[in-house]
């Protein structure tokens, strides 16, 4: 934090991460950021950026304290920027770093047996992550089909993934099970041919709990001693939702749709003519045909919907992998009370998608909520 406005207001500029967690999350993604610009792993960089000659990120001062800058020990975080300090360049170097070893992709890629052969009429259930889709996914595989399930997040340029897992992670055996997975699905994909018909399962989730839940599943990659400051009464809820929105954890549905699922299969979200009252949307473009939920719905109406899409019956929605039940579900429970920035609100529900899968009295409803807490 820098506060140079007694030397030289009014032109000075005045920085500042008022936290601690914000100190961690700016400089755990400038240690990242300069760490991939300089090759830190041997490998070339991209044109649109300059290489650095070498990772190095300043701090501007230890104990300026007549510019309000300083990470040394005080009286209201005692050591707390230190090892936040600490824990943001710990977080970095697991991203950035030396590569020791040479990968062999052979060693990650799927089983043959899995997407082996044409594929016929699968059923892909592809969308954003926390909204769901694991729990529709196990109910799906309890029916035991014929034909094969895929779940995934993203089925749009694996090879570009894979190549920057390789370049950028120093234990990129960490993310390849994942990718390989999806290459082979995107593989499998293209051995379609004009029989093929693809049954695509998709699901749409109010944006703001959507980003809080993703944020409090990955917390610990971005805090990781979080868990042991809550059980010690440690952390102020209010610094949490600082660091979330000055990281900007959050992303637009349709931002979203447009990145990872259009590229893939030709539906617009955008432009179904949902119901509320039916709770799903159906559409067909042969050989596509598509089916979309909102979270909110599918206890209540996934039964119905998979029978009229697919013809099966004895589906069962269970509650698995829900935020709540995980270790920081109090966090997430504590989130969703605090009151949110009319800014950021007004940014989530200005989203094309959002308007045609909720109504405007439910958004009035999220926003007064959102706006005043509970």
């Amino acid at each position: 934090m820098s506060d140079g406005t007694q030397e030289t207001a009014p032109e000075a500029v005045d920085y500042g991460y008022r936290t601690h967690f914000l100190f961690q999350g700016w400089l755990s993604a400038a240690s990242r950021r300069v760490g991939l610009r300089s090759g830190a792993d041997g490998s070339s960089q991209s044109e649109l950026q300059a290489p650095l000659p070498e990772p190095l990120v300043f701090v501007k001062s230890w104990n300026d304290w007549g510019n309000g800058c300083g990470i040394a020990p005080d009286k209201r975080y005692g050591y707390k920027t230190l090892q936040s300090l600490k824990s943001a360049l710990t977080i970095a170097g697991t991203v950035v770093g030396p590569r020791t070893q040479v990968v062999d992709l052979h060693d990650f890629e799927a089983p043959a047996s899995e997407f082996d052969g044409v594929p016929r009429k699968p059923i892909v259930v592809l969308q954003m992550g926390r909204v769901g889709s694991i729990a529709v996914t196990w109910a799906l595989q309890e029916l035991n089909l014929p034909d094969p399930i895929v779940h995934s997040h993203g089925l749009h340029a694996v090879d570009e993934q894979i190549e920057s897992a390789l370049r950028y992670l120093p234990n990129p055996e960490v993310a390849l099970p994942a990718l390989m997975e999806q290459k082979a699905i995107r593989d499998w994909m293209n051995r379609a041919d004009e029989e093929t018909v693809w049954n695509v399962v998709t699901i749409v989730r109010e944006p703001i709990a959507r980003n809080l839940s993703c944020f409090i599943t990955n917390v610990q990659v971005l805090i990781p001693d979080v868990a042991e400051r809550l059980a010690a009464n440690d952390v102020d809820i209010r610094e949490l939702q600082d660091f979330f929105l000055t990281i900007s954890y959050s992303r637009k549905v349709s931002a979203w749709y447009q990145e990872y699922f259009e590229p893939t299969f030709p539906f617009q979200l955008a432009s179904l003519p949902y119901q509320k009252d039916k709770g799903y949307v159906t559409a067909e473009k042969h050989p596509y045909r598509l089916i979309v939920f909102r979270t909110e719905d599918l206890k209540r109406v996934l039964a119905e919907g998979l029978s009229e899409f697919l013809g099966l019956q004895g589906i069962q929605l269970h509650d698995i992998n829900r935020t709540d039940e995980q270790p920081l579900g109090r966090l997430y429970e504590e989130f969703k009370k605090l009151p949110w920035p009319q800014e950021y609100v007004d940014d989530m529900y200005d989203d094309p998608i959002v308007h045609v899968f909720y109504s405007e009295d439910e958004l009035a409803a999220l926003r007064r909520r959102y706006l005043a807490g509970r």
